[in-house]
Order: structure tokens, then C-alpha cells, then sequence
């Protein structure tokens, strides 16, 4: 039997309504709302099947294409956004609007764009080097994104929840019920998953890589409050996942736990409402920031001296590179530290003014540096900053937080519209060979996840005997 579908379209005036058919589909209309959603209904049974959200604005323009399986919305805040019409994913944004937009008959283009003076028409292709990662919009930040120490498993932190996806084939994994969960960790021999919140402290599971079973199996157990205390903030491990370092702004200090001897705390005082922190690899050293003034402190972390205090121009996020040479801090100026003599590598580097705090990550080997410029990502060359690319997503996010994966191939960057994206660098790279502009650095490491490869699961154990009757889970395999 063919299925009819509706399509709620959110504006509030109920007197102008829209219609927009799926050319698969029939009896398929639209009506007004308040939200700025657009809503799937089923006209035979009365449900509602799916929620496409995300504009900002008054909805102006609905179309299809011709498949059936993309829907195109024009917002009268100036971007048009493209959607899974059968998942309700996100899967662009771009600058620009329409009153009427259509696709055209082979689907490759959506006709109608325009942007202030410019009119045309975008082109819709498949994007094997770019991904958006679904997040409902009703979340207010998301974390910065990590992923699990063996790059199979991408999660992120929201006013919510943390999620999960498999990083491979971009499927969403399952979901954890933790509000406010500032920073959310793998440790990095594998074993655990943390997460930081403003209500209880720093809460972890345990995460098994489920033997007997495929590899691509993996396992949350409960939840266990490692250290109550509220709110935390910041959270940072050292390169082997011996030491755990967590902020504590209302008590103005941070806290290093030895996760071989968990008792033992050494803290790090006084550094005033501090929020943010990095230990260097070999965890001899803590850099800690603060988002409400413009200090760097470096820390002898197993002495608990401080050593150090640079001043920045703004607030400062702060980070060390992989090889444990280098300490950056990002406001809006960049800078390097040498550690050990912490004399700066060069004069500073202006980054973008703004209200956002400005961000830095390394490669895994320390030799490629991302920098956040506003809408776009710069990677260079570390030891020269020299530049080796620029990022650029579609639409206008600012960009606020990423980390690269395990193997340096991938980086996941957090939007802040609360998306989350996942560039392929090692796709880019062979673009960029074929036209021979790759940069001049030793070639990623051979894909570790063969083809064929059965997609990642994640099972999350229920906190049902949890006294917190706000924990939970939900789980849903990749299929």
C-alpha cells in the first residue's frame, strides 16, 4: 500500500501555508507552527513520523527531490538546509534563501538560490570528505569530541546527553542521560569512559571490548561516581591514562588523580574560577586557563608548584602537543610555549576576534596543529606554522572545539550550533595528490578496518539501581 505523508511547516501566522508533495507520495500537504520545525506526518494514521529541525527563522520555501529522500528548506534567516528525509538528519547548511526552491529533474541541482544579489542555483552531491553528525538543535553546547583510543567510536557531550557514533560509517551508536556534561573522555589505555558534569563531578563506566564477539563489539558498563564534587568543568588524561586532571571553579582549584593509587589527590591552587586544563603527556606537567580571565598557569603537577603564569589577551584554552614539546594557548592571539624552558616559540599569531574562544589541537604525532579562524579550521605544519590547508564547512557555524583521531586521518570538530562534523583528511590528502598540491608530509597509515568489517555496536548497560533517577541510557546498534 503507498504511504501518504504530510509536512508541518512551522511559521505563525496559520493563514499562509505551504504545500509540498514527495514525488513518491500523495495526499502530502503542509500547515503552520510556532517552532520553526517541519514535522512528517503519515495523513492515513494521523502519526508523526519525523521532526526536521534547526531554522532559525520563519520557514519560506519546502521542496523534494525527485527521489524522495532529501527535502530542501529555505528559512527567512538566510540559509537553506538539506535533510534525510527518512532519518531527519541534517545533512547541509548554506548561506542563502529562496521563496521558492525546487530541485532540478536529475536531482543534481536546487534551483532558486539566492543570496543578496546573487541568484543561481547549488549543486547537491555526495561528500565523502565532509560529514554532519546529527544533534538535536534543543541542546545548548556541545563538548569538544573524542574519540575512543582505537578511533572506531566518536563521542560528544550536550546540555543532555553524551552520544555516540561509529566513527567509520557516521551511524549513531546510543546515547548516555548526563546533564551538563562539560567534557566526556575515553582513557586512553581503553578501559574507561569519564564524563564531567556541573551536578555530581566526574562520573565513569567501565568499556569492554567484547571478547568472543566481532571486534567491532564494544560495551558500557554502569555508571560509578569516581569524585563527587560540583561542578567540574575541564578535564584532561595524560598520554597512558595514568593521570586524570579535573577543574574545580568554585573552589578555585584543579585536582590530579594517580588512577594507580586513586586516593592520592594532588591539587593545584589557586588558580580563580578555573574551568579549563591540559596535561602534558608524561603527566609532569598541568596547564590550566579559565573562561573568565585571560591566565595561563603551568604547574609542576607531581610538586603541586606553580611555575608559570603567562597573560594572554583574552580568555585562553590551552592544550599540549602529543610529543610533549610544545604547550599552546589559543585566545585571540595563538602561542606556543617550548615546555621545560616555556620561552615562546616565536612572536604570537592573531587569531579570530571574537567573543568565542579560539581553540588549537595536534596530530597525533605532534606535526600537524588545527587552529579554529571562525568558520573555518587552518591546519599547519607545527614545527614551521606553515600553512598545509584550510577547512571550511558549509554554512556559517563558528567552529569551537575538535580533536584529531588515533591515526591523524580524521577530525571531529564541534560546531557552535551544537552540530558535530567529521572531515576525512586522508580523502582530502588523495584529492589533493591527484592535483599535486598534498602537503609534504609522510602519508597516513594503511585503513586499520579492512572492508567488510561488521559496523561498530555499542551496548550500554542501564543505570536502573542508579540513586540518581535522572541517569539512564539508551541504546540503539548501527545498522
Amino acid at each position: 500500500m503507498e504511504k501518504s505523508i504530510g509536512l508541518f511547516l512551522c511559521r505563525d501566522d496559520l493563514k499562509n501555508r505551504f504545500h509540498c508533495q514527495s514525488p513518491e507520495l500523495n495526499n502530502v500537504r503542509t500547515a503552520g507552527r510556532t517552532d520553526f520545525s517541519v514535522q512528517v506526518w503519515d495523513v492515513a494514521s494521523g502519526q508523526r513520523q519525523t521532526v526536521f529541525e534547526g531554522s532559525a527563522g520563519y520557514v519560506m520555501s519546502l521542496a523534494f527531490n525527485h527521489a524522495g529522500n532529501l527535502l530542501a528548506c529555505s528559512g527567512l534567516e538566510g540559509k537553506i538546509r538539506l535533510w534525510d528525509a527518512d532519518s531527519g538528519r541534517r545533512m547541509a547548511v548554506h548561506p542563502g534563501a529562496s521563496w521558492q526552491i525546487q530541485f532540478s529533474p536529475d536531482d543534481r541541482y536546487l534551483m532558486g538560490w539566492q543570496d543578496l544579489s546573487h541568484y543561481g542555483w547549488l549543486e547537491v552531491v555526495a561528500n565523502r570528505e565532509y560529514r554532519q553528525l546529527y544533534v538535536p538543535c534543543d541542546v545548548g553546547f556541545v563538548s569538544s569530541p573524542v574519540f575512543s583510543p582505537d578511533g572506531r567510536i566518536l563521542a560528544a557531550g550536550s546540555q543532555n546527553n553524551i552520544r555516540f557514533w561509529d566513527a567509520n560509517s557516521w551511524q549513531r551508536l546510543g546515547s548516555i542521560h548526563q546533564p551538563f556534561s562539560d567534557q566526556c573522555l575515553f582513557n586512553p589505555d581503553g578501559r574507561d569512559f569519564i564524563g564531567t558534569d556541573s551536578f555530581c563531578g566526574v562520573r565513569l563506566r567501565d568499556m569492554e571490548h567484547m571478547s568472543g564477539r566481532a571486534s567491532s563489539a564494544y560495551r558500557l558498563g554502569k555508571l560509578h561516581l569516581f569524585y563527587g564534587a560540583a561542578p567540574i568543568k575541564g578535564a584532561s588524561f595524560n598520554s597512558d591514562g595514568r593521570y586524570l586532571a579535573v577543574t574545580e571553579p568554585l573552589k578555585d582549584r584543579a585536582c590530579v588523580f594517580d588512577l594507580r593509587n586513586p586516593g592520592a589527590k594532588i591539587v593545584l591552587a589557586p588558580h580563580p574560577r578555573v574551568d579549563r586544563i591540559a596535561l602534558s603527556p608524561d603527566g609532569r606537567w598541568a596547564a590550566t586557563a579559565s573562561f573568565y580571565d585571560a591566565l595561563v598557569n603551568v604547574w609542576d603537577v607531581h610538586a603541586g608548584e606553580l611555575l608559570r603564569s603567562f597573560k594572554m589577551p583574552d580568555r585562553a584554552s590551552v592544550t599540549f602537543s602529543p610529543d610533549g614539546r610544545w604547550l599552546a594557548a589559543s585566545s585571540s592571539q595563538y602561542q606556543l610555549w617550548e615546555v621545560g624552558t616555556w620561552l615562546p616559540k616565536g612572536p604570537p599569531t592573531l587569531g579570530f576576534q571574537g567573543l568565542i574562544a579560539n581553540f588549537t589541537a595536534f596530530s597525533p604525532d605532534g606535526r600537524v596543529m588545527a587552529r579554529a579562524d571562525g568558520q573555518k579550521i587552518l591546519l599547519l605544519e607545527t614545527l614551521t606554522e606553515k600553512p598545509l590547508a584550510t577547512l571550511e564547512p558549509p554554512g556559517s557555524p563558528l567552529v569551537q572545539k575538535f580533536q584529531f583521531s588515533p591515526d591523524g586521518a580524521k577530525l571531529a570538530v564541534a560546531q557552535n550550533d551544537q552540530q558535530v562534523e567529521l572531515w576525512d583528511l586522508r580523502l582530502i590528502r588523495q584529492e589533493l595528490a591527484q592535483m599535486h598540491l598534498d602537503w609534504d608530509l609522510p602519508p597516513y597509515p594503511p585503513v586499520a578496518n579492512a572492508p567488510g568489517e561488521s559496523p561498530v555496536t555499542l551496548e550500554i548497560e542501564p543505570d536502573s539501581d542508579s540513586p540518581d533517577p535522572a541517569l539512564g541510557a539508551t541504546n540503539s546498534a548501527a545498522r
